[in-house]
């Protein structure tokens, strides 16, 4: 029995001065801080270590770990097998931890408490150059009832954060509550506010607030959002988007109040509101845009897909009066347009195939010029049976325009205009009530020229003329 005693007591005094080594020396301090290095280590995947560690006044202790090589975190509380309860200060320029990459300044202090199976988080600090406040319930692979806030937080650096596409700049206010959130599916709502956004690929400043929302539901995203800003305003409605499938898909409406206000990104003065709606859909994988739309606008129907860096135009009864002006170009004439449009936007090319209805001249220089010159009057006719094709590339439009009814025609043809400095040059040929004219175009936009056939035209008159003379002297 005394054997037993005296073993036991053997085994307390050694039990207690471990207990003291580890809990009252430094050198015990250093030992366990190594072992829980290559614990947290083994366990978590990461590169842990220990930088200080004070076991005095457990089980209060006091902890501070930097996580690969990154950020800091100082841990002050009571910790047991079960159990935490702590005050933390993370820090660092950047943070490295499992798949949680940040390579912004983060400097948050919180609370960590309750078990390891449910354990509740609290913190608020600077993230993303802005203020963050938030709470959670930590369980096994996912997250319980989690609120967020943020206050005037970066939104494209928050972007390269979550690894998408920058497409906004600017400062950003979001709520977010979560019932639910893992990697695989998240429930709840997140709501974005900014009150002076603009997009990053567009170099010119125009600011517009945005009020977004959306919403989890699993593995399905719902989404919203207004766009207003000085020049007009767009919508989005029912937005969806599947995280399997990567695909977002929604509806828009777009209105500018005069096109003239964004004349410095389109490079051309154009003037008038603007309304149209469609479709969008983008392909997160293959970062494939596709844009649906049609507008009444110009009379008629103008619909539109844009894909790939192309746009298609189908035209369908839309008044070429109300498209040049909208677009400041000069009106030779009135046409309603059937046709097609396409536009090759990375070659810059453009191909135009269209027929003309109801169309007649109104009265310009050209006109002037023409009955000037010939004593015709090519405002008086109306022309169903007219055509319009042409190209664009390198600045330089070419184009055929047949404007014709059957009996009288106005033939426009190997018609170059340079866009960059609006030199026109063209043939035309001219059949109205038995006169006929020949000649060319020539010039520019604003200062037409016309030069006339005159031999043509003055064997032409002496043919009519005679054939005249020997009809009436019949």
């Amino acid at each position: 029995m005394r054997t037993i005693i005296k073993h036991l007591l053997l085994m307390s005094l050694l039990l207690v001065g471990i207990a003291i080594y580890f809990l009252k020396t430094d050198k015990g301090h250093l030992t366990l801080g190594v072992l829980i290095e290559d614990y947290l280590s083994t366990h978590t995947y990461n590169k842990i270590k220990v930088l200080s560690f004070n076991l005095e006044n457990y089980p209060y202790i006091v902890l501070e770990l930097q996580l690969n090589e990154t950020a800091n975190i100082i841990l002050k509380g009571e910790l047991s097998s079960y159990h935490i309860d702590m005050n933390y200060h993370l820090r660092g320029e950047e943070l490295h931890f499992n798949d949680f990459h940040l390579k912004e300044r983060i400097d948050v202090n919180g609370t960590l408490f309750g078990a390891f199976s449910s354990l509740k988080i609290t913190g608020e600090g600077e993230v993303f150059e802005g203020d963050v406040k938030y709470s959670l319930t930590s369980v096994p692979h996912s997250i319980k009832e989690m609120n967020i806030e943020m206050r005037r937080v970066n939104i494209k650096k928050m972007s390269i954060f979550l690894e998408e596409k920058s497409v906004l700049n600017g400062l950003a206010n979001i709520d977010a509550h979560f019932g639910f959130f893992s990697k695989y599916a998240k429930e709840g709502q997140a709501e974005i506010y900014m009150q002076s956004a603009s997009f990053s690929h567009i170099k010119e400043n125009l600011p517009f607030i945005l009020n977004a929302t959306i919403d989890f539901q699993g593995v399905e995203y719902l989404y919203r959002a207004d766009m207003d800003a000085d020049i007009g305003r767009i919508v989005f409605r029912n937005g969806y988007y599947h995280d399997g499938k990567q695909i977002a898909t929604g509806e828009y409406k777009l209105y500018l109040k005069d096109i003239a206000d964004v004349k410095k990104l389109l490079n051309h003065s154009y003037q008038g509101a603007f309304e149209t709606s469609g479709t969008v859909t983008y392909d997160t994988r293959s970062k494939l845009m596709e844009v649906r739309g049609k507008t009444g606008q110009f009379g008629g129907e103008l619909s539109y897909l844009y894909k790939d860096e192309y746009l298609d135009m189908r035209l369908k009864k839309v008044s070429l009066k109300r498209i040049l002006e909208q677009l400041s170009y000069p009106l030779l004439f009135v046409s309603k347009i059937d046709g097609r449009i396409q536009f090759n936007i990375k070659d810059k090319r453009v191909f135009i195939n269209t027929d003309l209805k109801d169309t007649h001249f109104v009265r310009s220089k050209l006109t002037d010029i023409i009955y000037e010159k010939t004593s015709i009057d090519i405002l008086t006719e109306v022309y169903d049976k007219s055509s319009f094709a042409g190209g664009y590339q390198n600045s330089i439009l070419s184009s055929t325009l047949k404007i014709d009814n059957g009996k009288n025609h106005i033939y426009l043809t190997d018609t170059t205009l340079n866009v960059a400095n609006s030199e026109l040059s063209s043939k035309f040929e001219i059949k109205i009530e038995g006169e006929e004219l020949l000649g060319k175009i020539y010039g520019t936009i604003d200062e037409v020229k016309v030069w006339i056939d005159k031999e043509r035209f003055i064997e032409y008159q002496a043919d009519k003329y005679l054939s005249d003379w020997f009809r009436t002297a019949r």
